[in-house]
């Protein structure tokens, strides 16, 4: 018996982090947003915070700029190869610079609501990626 709440309870937390994976909120520029993201906090746990904390914590926006980096690096592993012999690849990459730019002004224009320097804001002074 016991085995068996152990199985629904893993179900269960699957199913929590499948929604908190997917869950989408409108921001005040109208654009969707993950409402919930997976951060590490300072005592080593791991789970998923809001958005907004997101925005406010430098830590927190630091570890999804590392993520967004490393889901990058796997996109040019896995397609690279394809997009070199299929299609203009600097093109390919100065593409992704500008989305990625455009995204991370649109979060920075969501942090925007009291007119304060936000980590999203300063990473993108700081670290915008290169015009094309």
């Amino acid at each position: 018996m016991a085995e068996e709440l152990s199985v629904a309870e893993k179900y269960r937390r699957k199913q929590a982090q499948h929604l908190l994976e997917n869950l989408l909120v409108e921001t005040n520029g109208g654009k969707a947003v993950l409402a919930f993201w997976p951060v590490t906090d300072d005592t080593g746990r791991e789970g998923y915070v809001p958005f907004e904390e997101v925005l406010e914590n430098p830590e927190y926006m630091l570890q999804v700029m590392e993520s967004a980096s490393k889901e990058l690096r796997a996109w040019l592993e896995k397609y690279g190869p394809v997009a070199r012999h299929n299609c203009d690849f600097d093109d390919a990459l100065c593409e992704i610079g500008n989305v990625a730019k455009t995204w991370l002004a649109d979060v920075v224009e969501a942090a925007r609501d009291d007119g304060s320097s936000s980590p999203a804001e300063q990473v993108q002074e700081d670290q915008g990626p290169p015009a094309c």
